[in-house]
């Protein structure tokens, strides 16, 4: 997962995501001096690829969040879209935390449906997630995913009587 890096007038980095009705929100999320940005094609433009390993995200007294420098600790970020007209979510199920969760809207007044998207930081190899979604046309409702700091998400199956056919 990618997000875009912008520069405010005075050179400090950061990475937003506009959510609520007609983007009228938006959550920025500072970038300190010591995380490696990843250029692009285009000049003076770099993105954010996720997971950030040796990272966590540090939230200000004011409440601002930032990215800045840590060993030994790793940074996620996921979406999850829902189906027509319906909504989504994400949950940290185990060996992770969750940061901030915002919905994005995929209409002005989200009658569409939204997409939930959030940061999860851990200290271990592996981060679960439990997503859920509702809405017209969808096929599975709720499932759990495993973060890797590879960069992989695997999806685990975790109905037991599934489990017993495979």
């Amino acid at each position: 997962m990618k997000l875009n890096v912008d520069q405010n007038d005075r050179g400090f980095r950061f990475v937003e995501i506009r959510h609520d009705a007609h983007d009228s929100r938006k959550l920025i999320v500072w970038i300190g001096r010591g995380i490696l940005l990843t250029p692009t094609e285009n000049e003076d433009k770099f993105v954010l690829e996720f997971p950030l390993r040796d990272t966590c995200i540090f939230r200000t007294e004011k409440g601002g969040l930032v990215f800045r420098s840590q060993k030994n600790s790793t940074v996620f970020y996921c979406e999850q879209s829902s189906g027509y007209r319906g909504s989504s979510d994400l949950v940290a199920e185990s060996d992770c935390e969750l940061v901030e969760k915002v919905w994005n809207l995929h209409s002005g007044r989200g009658s569409l449906g939204d997409t939930c998207c959030a940061f999860f930081q851990t200290d271990k190899k592996n981060c679960q997630v439990r997503w859920k979604k509702t809405g017209r046309r969808v096929d599975q409702t709720t499932g759990v995913w495993r973060l890797t700091v590879s960069g992989d998400r695997e999806e685990i199956i975790d109905d037991p009587e599934i489990c017993e056919f495979l």
